[in-house]
Protein backbone atom coordinates (compact mmCIF):
# COMPACT_ATOMS: atom_id res chain seq x y z
CA UNK A 1 0.00 0.00 0.00
CA UNK A 2 1.17 3.53 -0.71
CA UNK A 3 1.80 5.56 2.42
CA UNK A 4 2.24 9.32 2.65
CA UNK A 5 4.52 10.58 5.38
CA UNK A 6 4.89 14.08 6.78
CA UNK A 7 7.75 14.83 9.14
CA UNK A 8 7.22 17.69 11.60
CA UNK A 9 9.42 19.02 14.41
CA UNK A 10 8.41 16.55 17.10
CA UNK A 11 6.09 14.10 15.35
CA UNK A 12 5.73 12.19 12.12
CA UNK A 13 2.40 11.49 10.44
CA UNK A 14 1.78 8.54 8.13
CA UNK A 15 -1.41 8.27 6.09
CA UNK A 16 -2.53 5.25 4.09
CA UNK A 17 -5.88 4.27 2.65
CA UNK A 18 -7.74 1.86 0.43
CA UNK A 19 -11.26 1.93 -1.00
CA UNK A 20 -12.76 1.10 2.40
CA UNK A 21 -10.81 3.02 5.01
CA UNK A 22 -8.09 5.52 5.84
CA UNK A 23 -5.54 5.15 8.62
CA UNK A 24 -3.58 8.02 10.16
CA UNK A 25 -0.67 7.12 12.42
CA UNK A 26 1.22 9.67 14.51
CA UNK A 27 4.64 8.72 15.89
CA UNK A 28 7.56 10.39 17.60
CA UNK A 29 9.68 12.10 14.96
CA UNK A 30 12.71 10.10 16.10
CA UNK A 31 10.98 6.85 15.11
CA UNK A 32 11.13 7.89 11.47
CA UNK A 33 9.14 7.37 8.29
CA UNK A 34 9.72 3.63 7.85
CA UNK A 35 8.43 2.84 11.32
CA UNK A 36 5.32 4.99 10.87
CA UNK A 37 4.60 3.52 7.44
CA UNK A 38 4.95 -0.03 8.76
CA UNK A 39 2.41 0.51 11.54
CA UNK A 40 0.05 2.35 9.19
CA UNK A 41 0.10 -0.46 6.63
CA UNK A 42 -0.31 -3.23 9.19
CA UNK A 43 -3.14 -1.41 10.95
CA UNK A 44 -5.03 -0.83 7.69
CA UNK A 45 -4.52 -4.42 6.52
CA UNK A 46 -5.74 -5.86 9.83
CA UNK A 47 -8.65 -3.43 10.08
CA UNK A 48 -9.85 -4.16 6.53
CA UNK A 49 -9.53 -7.93 6.94
CA UNK A 50 -11.42 -7.90 10.25
CA UNK A 51 -14.29 -5.74 9.06
CA UNK A 52 -14.49 -6.74 5.40
CA UNK A 53 -18.12 -7.87 5.66
CA UNK A 54 -19.26 -4.71 7.43
CA UNK A 55 -17.35 -2.48 5.01
CA UNK A 56 -18.60 -4.23 1.87
CA UNK A 57 -22.21 -4.30 3.06
CA UNK A 58 -22.10 -0.84 4.67
CA UNK A 59 -23.15 -2.28 8.03
CA UNK A 60 -21.97 0.69 10.02
CA UNK A 61 -23.08 1.92 13.43
CA UNK A 62 -21.33 4.13 15.99
CA UNK A 63 -20.17 0.94 17.74
CA UNK A 64 -19.10 -1.10 14.71
CA UNK A 65 -15.39 -0.49 15.11
CA UNK A 66 -15.32 0.26 18.82
CA UNK A 67 -13.58 -2.96 19.81
CA UNK A 68 -10.73 -2.49 17.35
CA UNK A 69 -9.02 0.01 19.63
CA UNK A 70 -8.34 -2.83 22.08
CA UNK A 71 -6.54 -4.79 19.35
CA UNK A 72 -4.09 -2.08 18.28
CA UNK A 73 -1.41 -3.38 20.65
CA UNK A 74 -1.61 -6.82 19.04
CA UNK A 75 -1.47 -5.27 15.56
CA UNK A 76 1.75 -3.48 16.48
CA UNK A 77 3.13 -6.58 18.18
CA UNK A 78 2.45 -8.70 15.08
CA UNK A 79 4.17 -6.13 12.88
CA UNK A 80 7.43 -7.90 13.68
CA UNK A 81 6.43 -10.40 11.00
CA UNK A 82 6.86 -8.09 7.99
CA UNK A 83 10.09 -6.83 9.55
CA UNK A 84 11.48 -10.37 9.63
CA UNK A 85 10.08 -11.15 6.17
CA UNK A 86 11.82 -8.07 4.77
CA UNK A 87 15.07 -9.05 6.47
CA UNK A 88 14.93 -12.55 4.98
CA UNK A 89 14.63 -11.08 1.47
CA UNK A 90 18.03 -9.42 1.72
CA UNK A 91 21.03 -10.97 0.02
CA UNK A 92 22.90 -13.40 2.23
CA UNK A 93 20.10 -13.86 4.77
CA UNK A 94 18.83 -17.46 4.96
CA UNK A 95 16.43 -17.26 7.87
CA UNK A 96 15.14 -14.93 10.57
CA UNK A 97 13.04 -16.01 13.52
CA UNK A 98 11.84 -14.44 16.75
CA UNK A 99 11.18 -16.49 19.88
CA UNK A 100 10.66 -15.92 23.56
CA UNK A 101 13.85 -16.61 25.45
CA UNK A 102 12.24 -18.00 28.58
CA UNK A 103 10.24 -20.86 27.07
CA UNK A 104 11.71 -20.78 23.53
CA UNK A 105 8.23 -20.28 22.05
CA UNK A 106 8.45 -19.46 18.36
CA UNK A 107 6.61 -16.24 17.48
CA UNK A 108 7.48 -15.98 13.81
CA UNK A 109 9.87 -17.64 11.39
CA UNK A 110 10.47 -16.70 7.78
CA UNK A 111 10.79 -20.38 6.84
CA UNK A 112 9.57 -23.73 8.13
CA UNK A 113 12.14 -24.42 10.85
CA UNK A 114 11.83 -28.21 10.55
CA UNK A 115 12.85 -28.07 6.88
CA UNK A 116 15.87 -25.79 7.21
CA UNK A 117 19.13 -27.67 6.86
CA UNK A 118 21.14 -24.60 7.83
CA UNK A 119 19.34 -24.39 11.15
CA UNK A 120 19.46 -28.13 11.74
CA UNK A 121 23.24 -28.04 11.43
CA UNK A 122 23.34 -25.67 14.39
CA UNK A 123 20.53 -27.37 16.32
CA UNK A 124 22.36 -28.73 19.36
CA UNK A 125 24.34 -25.56 19.93
CA UNK A 126 21.21 -23.48 19.33
CA UNK A 127 19.33 -25.39 22.03
CA UNK A 128 22.14 -24.80 24.49
CA UNK A 129 22.44 -21.14 23.57
CA UNK A 130 18.73 -20.40 23.93
CA UNK A 131 18.73 -22.22 27.24
CA UNK A 132 21.55 -20.01 28.46
CA UNK A 133 19.75 -16.90 27.25
CA UNK A 134 16.48 -17.97 28.82
CA UNK A 135 17.87 -18.99 32.17
CA UNK A 136 20.59 -16.46 32.72
CA UNK A 137 18.39 -13.58 33.75
CA UNK A 138 20.56 -11.34 31.58
CA UNK A 139 18.39 -8.94 29.60
CA UNK A 140 21.08 -6.84 28.00
CA UNK A 141 19.82 -6.07 24.50
CA UNK A 142 23.39 -6.29 23.20
CA UNK A 143 23.87 -9.92 24.22
CA UNK A 144 24.92 -11.90 21.13
CA UNK A 145 25.75 -15.57 20.61
CA UNK A 146 27.40 -16.52 17.32
CA UNK A 147 27.88 -20.01 15.83
CA UNK A 148 29.52 -20.85 12.55
CA UNK A 149 29.78 -23.96 10.39
CA UNK A 150 31.08 -24.56 6.88
CA UNK A 151 28.32 -22.82 4.94
CA UNK A 152 26.33 -20.66 7.34
CA UNK A 153 26.59 -18.55 10.45
CA UNK A 154 23.85 -18.50 13.08
CA UNK A 155 23.63 -15.51 15.37
CA UNK A 156 21.26 -14.99 18.31
CA UNK A 157 20.53 -11.43 19.40
CA UNK A 158 18.92 -10.77 22.76
CA UNK A 159 16.03 -8.28 22.71
CA UNK A 160 14.85 -7.98 26.29
CA UNK A 161 13.23 -11.39 26.92
CA UNK A 162 13.06 -12.27 23.25
CA UNK A 163 15.73 -13.73 21.01
CA UNK A 164 16.18 -12.96 17.33
CA UNK A 165 17.93 -15.76 15.45
CA UNK A 166 19.42 -14.99 12.05
CA UNK A 167 21.17 -17.44 9.73
CA UNK A 168 23.45 -15.93 7.09
CA UNK A 169 25.53 -17.42 4.29
CA UNK A 170 29.25 -17.36 4.98
CA UNK A 171 29.92 -16.26 1.41
CA UNK A 172 27.73 -13.19 1.87
CA UNK A 173 29.09 -9.73 2.56
CA UNK A 174 28.84 -9.77 6.35
CA UNK A 175 28.97 -6.00 6.79
CA UNK A 176 25.98 -5.65 4.48
CA UNK A 177 24.10 -8.41 6.31
CA UNK A 178 24.86 -6.75 9.63
CA UNK A 179 23.42 -3.47 8.38
CA UNK A 180 20.11 -5.15 7.51
CA UNK A 181 20.08 -7.03 10.82
CA UNK A 182 20.72 -3.84 12.81
CA UNK A 183 17.81 -2.15 11.04
CA UNK A 184 15.54 -5.08 11.87
CA UNK A 185 16.70 -5.13 15.51
CA UNK A 186 15.94 -1.44 15.84
CA UNK A 187 12.45 -1.84 14.36
CA UNK A 188 11.62 -4.88 16.49
CA UNK A 189 12.71 -3.15 19.70
CA UNK A 190 10.52 -0.15 18.88
CA UNK A 191 7.54 -2.35 18.02
CA UNK A 192 7.79 -4.32 21.26
CA UNK A 193 8.05 -1.15 23.35
CA UNK A 194 5.12 0.56 21.60
CA UNK A 195 2.97 -2.59 21.75
CA UNK A 196 3.70 -2.82 25.46
CA UNK A 197 2.80 0.83 26.04
CA UNK A 198 -0.44 0.58 24.05
CA UNK A 199 -1.76 -2.69 25.43
CA UNK A 200 0.05 -3.12 28.72
CA UNK A 201 1.69 -6.26 27.34
CA UNK A 202 4.73 -7.35 29.30
CA UNK A 203 7.82 -7.72 27.14
CA UNK A 204 8.52 -11.33 28.09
Amino acid sequence: MNVSYIGLTNIGVAITQNTAARIIVVVDAQDGANFAKLIANETLSTFTARFIRELENHILTPNTFLGFSYDVGDVIYNSVRPVLDHLALQRGIVLALLATSQDNRLLHSTLDVDKITALANHARILDSATEVLGGSGIYDQHTVILMKNRKTTLTIYRIERYSLTVVTKNKAQQSECRKYIDEALSSIRKLLVVANNVSGRTIS
